[in-house]
């Protein structure tokens, strides 16, 4: 399996797991977008699948799909994760029948994406 990064228009492949870990790590520590004293955060989208994605792959699309959003300089961030309708009703799995949020038990008392 390859994990696919889509950061804007900028995609990232890794295939062995210490690569993976790798890109993992400067995906959600290295912030791309950001506006002084705002931060506003990158939006990241995560998959798995048997070959690379890419921005010229308009045949297809990986049918699993974890969202990352993340703001350093608030110190927040936000998950989703959700399947394709396809792969949702081939897999009879009722998780895969929603779409997950994160949730924060304590939320910040401002919006991570406005100004801190």
């Amino acid at each position: 399996m390859i994990l696919n990064v889509q950061s804007g228009n900028t995609y990232r492949h890794a295939k062995a797991l210490p690569e993976m870990l790798r890109l993992i790590d400067s995906v959600v520590s290295e912030q791309r977008v950001s506006l002084p004293g705002i931060g506003a955060g990158d939006n990241d989208l995560f998959s798995f699948s048997e070959r690379p994605h890419t921005i010229h792959a308009t045949d297809w699309w990986p049918d699993n799909s974890l969202h990352v959003s993340v703001n350093l300089e608030a110190g927040y961030g936000g998950l989703v994760w959700y399947v394709s309708p396809d792969r949702a009703d081939q897999s009879h799995d009722e998780v895969d029948e929603h779409i997950w949020v994160s949730s924060n038990p304590s939320p910040p008392g401002f919006d991570p994406h406005g100004p801190v």
